[in-house]
């Protein structure tokens, strides 16, 4: 497959897009990460909870009579359903019935403004915020109540964050990160991370295009000796290879290993282990139409760091195309 001319696909693109709203909402990070959790499935709702033997029944807590799935919990129960009914005419009762939250989260974003997804997000927040608050204190508030705490948390957010705006700007511009590279070009990240306890390296690597949207992510484990330098050159090893299988012919290499990145611009030859792999790294570059190898401070790389450092976990090489890896947090994506 060539990447360079096929681009990614319709689907693909919106994939990316469900993803990378949630984090430019303007609500508090805890509210994205329910809403991130919510479209992969992953809250602690009964019937995650009883699939997982924890409890005894699936059925929702409140209404007691169908089996509590995040969709229940966040939009389908008839106590929710009473929330929705009084919040934005747009999420009025059986406008919208999809069969996950991440059908509904991507038909939302198609259908609303961005201020009306930040109250509807906020709104979110608040409906497993009741719910919770029932389950562990037995108090439970009326539709009006958790609506008028959705749009004053956000009132209140925007407001917060108006006030350090210039500070953020100031800091933004004094701290590097990760920025796209040119058109019909991509960039792969490569960083590694050493276990010496286990003698076990971890190499990390993310291949992101000139919007920024992620293409593929590797985290690979070898038992190996435990050398950092010998893990930096696996992992512009692996870098290399997985962007020629994936058909890429224009590319830059980046990493934070700045020994690496030297010999691999110079012709400097070891005889060691870490020197081999590097004379593969070498003559495999030459099957691209264009290639660099650049270094980069490490916070322009953290999210191959934090690949590497999952592959230490892990018992064999993952490779995920297309989204972004469980492992990563929302802090570490523009990085």
């Amino acid at each position: 497959m060539d990447t360079t001319d096929q681009g990614q696909s319709s689907y693909a693109i919106q994939k990316n897009k469900t993803w990378s709203l949630i984090w430019k909402l303007g609500v508090t990070n805890a509210n994205k990460m329910l809403i991130w959790r919510a479209c992969h499935e992953s809250l602690a709702t009964k019937l995650n909870l009883f699939k997982k033997r924890i409890v005894d029944s699936p059925l929702c807590p409140i209404c007691h009579q169908e089996p509590e799935s995040v969709m229940h919990a966040l939009w389908s129960c008839n106590s929710v359903q009473d929330v929705w009914g009084v919040s934005l005419r747009k999420l009025q009762k059986g406008v919208v019935m999809e069969n996950s939250f991440k059908e509904l989260w991507t038909l939302l974003i198609a259908d609303l403004d961005s201020e009306e997804l930040e109250e509807f997000a906020a709104t979110v927040y608040q409906i497993w915020k009741r719910r919770n608050s029932l389950v562990f204190d037995n108090r439970f508030w009326d539709p009006g109540k958790v609506v008028e705490a959705a749009r004053s948390a956000v009132s209140e957010f925007k407001e917060a964050n108006t006030t350090i705006e210039g500070v953020q700007a100031e800091i933004r511009h004094s701290i590097p990160i990760w920025s796209p590279p040119p058109l019909n070009t991509f960039k792969a990240n490569w960083d590694a991370a050493v276990d010496r306890r286990k003698s076990k390296i971890g190499a990390g690597v993310v291949i992101r295009d000139w919007e920024g949207r992620t293409v593929a992510s590797l985290s690979s484990p070898k038992n190996f000796f435990p050398d950092a330098y010998l893990a930096e050159s696996y992992g512009v090893l692996k870098a290399v290879i997985l962007c020629k299988q994936l058909g890429i012919k224009q590319v830059i290499f980046e990493g934070d290993a700045q020994q690496v990145v030297k010999d691999l611009n110079y012709q400097n030859q070891k005889g060691n282990s870490a020197g081999m792999i590097l004379s593969d790294v070498k003559a495999l570059l030459h099957h691209f139409d264009s290639w660099s190898v650049v270094y980069v401070p490490r916070a322009c790389n953290n999210l191959a760091h934090v690949l590497a450092k999952d592959a230490i976990k892990l018992s064999e090489e993952s490779i995920i195309l297309g989204d972004i890896p469980s492992c990563i947090h929302p802090l570490d994506y523009l990085s």
